[in-house]
This record gives structure tokens, sequence and C-alpha cells, in this order.
């Protein structure tokens, strides 16, 4: 994979979701940002799409980051201000440079 540095212009913020308890004793699911990174993100094209397109997946994102261990799929990138679930996480080369992440915009309702 060829990722040229200009490419990583969109900042993503990587959070993990942890079950809390508040004063109450009640359990509540709290956010943390633990990175916040330079990614290359590019919309679904070709095969991908239509793949997506057949589950109805239209608000995917392939986000390219540099290589980390602490990013897997419970975790959430935040984009543009919108959250996005991590439904993949690979090193498509094998050579710890980049992860390549699949990302589902979380709808509310």
């Amino acid at each position: 994979m060829t990722i040229r540095t200009g490419d990583m212009r969109f900042r993503v913020a990587l959070q993990t979701v942890r079950e809390v308890l508040d004063d109450g004793r009640v359990p509540s699911k709290q956010t943390t940002t633990f990175a916040t990174v330079w990614a290359a993100i590019t919309g679904l094209k070709g095969r991908d799409y239509w793949a997506a397109a057949a589950v109805d997946a239209n608000d995917d994102q392939q986000v390219v980051i540099r290589y980390r261990t602490d990013v897997t799929t419970d975790c959430i990138a935040v984009i543009n201000g919108v959250a996005h679930r991590i439904m993949s996480v690979s090193d498509v080369d094998g050579d710890k440079r980049y992860l390549t992440l699949m990302c589902r915009a979380v709808t509310s309702g």
C-alpha cells in the first residue's frame, strides 16, 4: 500500500467505550479519547461499494492510519464530528506501517 504524507490530511479521534458506575451505582457508558491521529479517508469504490450497498451500508468509510497496536473493533473513530464504529482493522501489507480501518457511521435511534 502506498500512502503519501499529503494523503493523510484528516484528523480522526480514536475512542474507547467503557461502562462506569455513577454515584447512584447506575451503570452508564463513557467514551474516552485515547489518540488523535492523521488519516487518509476515502469512500468505498468499485466492488467494495457494491458489497456495502447490498447490505445498505452507504455511510462506510475506509480510513488509513499509521500502525498502532491499540486499535481494535471495540474502538470508535470520530471523523468530522461523526462517530463511526470500526468494523475491521487490518494491516494489509503485513509490514506494520499502516492500518486500514473499515468504519460505519453510527446512527442514533
